[in-house]
């Protein structure tokens, strides 16, 4: 069973048309002798300190908003199905893998356990639910990104849950998706502004920062639906 991708492409759809925006833009600015261009630049420019070549690059740091809600909500949407499936299959502690044994085992000392009373009690719940055979079930709430998604977390999530990664496929994509977390956190947090975090990335590094996250988060969802078909998650 493969994951709906519906959702991923539309919004991989809806970010290639934001490019194409933008490059559409960018050669209507290098045609100066436009009557379209003279228009947007004259009304652009006289009621605000702006011009339009700064209009462009707010453009461009937009475009790392769009790209990192793409790839999140790819991620999480991977995840969710790989654990509805794995929920689905009622599998026991004793027939999971070892890397789900331990994101199960972990959910019992999810919280600090600072007493030897309460230590007692978690490792007895969990000694039961094993004796007891009881299934094992992945809550979605545990796995956190938080605005971290960049390849080397993703790529973390994956080899903890057990699925393949190869490193050839992937590694030359991964310094784009850096830039992208960097730079949507910037932009968030306010310590970069729109118009000067773009500044320095031309239109066609837009776009091949935004194929590179295209390569990597078809990869993933990939190796998720290969992972899920073949029941990797189990001995």
């Amino acid at each position: 069973m493969a994951q709906d991708r519906t959702l991923y492409f539309e919004k991989k759809e809806e970010l290639n048309f934001f490019i194409h925006s933008l490059s559409t833009l960018y050669a209507m600015n290098d045609n100066q002798t436009s009557p379209y261009t003279f228009f947007l630049a004259e009304n652009i420019k006289k009621r605000q300190r702006y011009i339009f070549e700064d209009f462009l690059v707010i453009l461009k740091s937009n475009s790392f908003i769009m790209i990192y809600n793409l790839v999140e909500s790819t991620i999480k949407n991977s995840v969710i199905f790989m654990y509805d499936e794995i929920n689905r299959h009622n599998i026991r502690y004793l027939d999971a893998k070892d890397e789900i044994k331990k994101i199960w085992f972990n959910y019992h000392f999810k919280d600090n356990v600072s007493s030897v009373d309460k230590l007692k009690t978690v490792s007895q719940e969990l000694i039961d639910d094993i004796i007891s055979e009881k299934n094992i079930s992945l809550d979605f709430e545990q796995f956190k990104l938080s605005g971290n998604a960049d390849w080397r977390v993703i790529k973390k999530a994956m080899l903890e849950h057990g699925l393949d990664v190869n490193s050839n496929k992937t590694n030359s994509h991964a310094s784009s998706m850096r830039t992208v977390k960097d730079k949507r956190n910037s932009l968030a947090h306010g310590s970069e502004s729109f118009i000067d975090s773009a500044k320095d990335f031309s239109e066609s590094d837009i776009r091949r920062i935004a194929q590179d996250t295209f390569t990597i988060l078809e990869y993933v969802m990939d190796e998720v639906d290969k992972y899920v078909e073949k029941e990797k998650y189990k001995i």
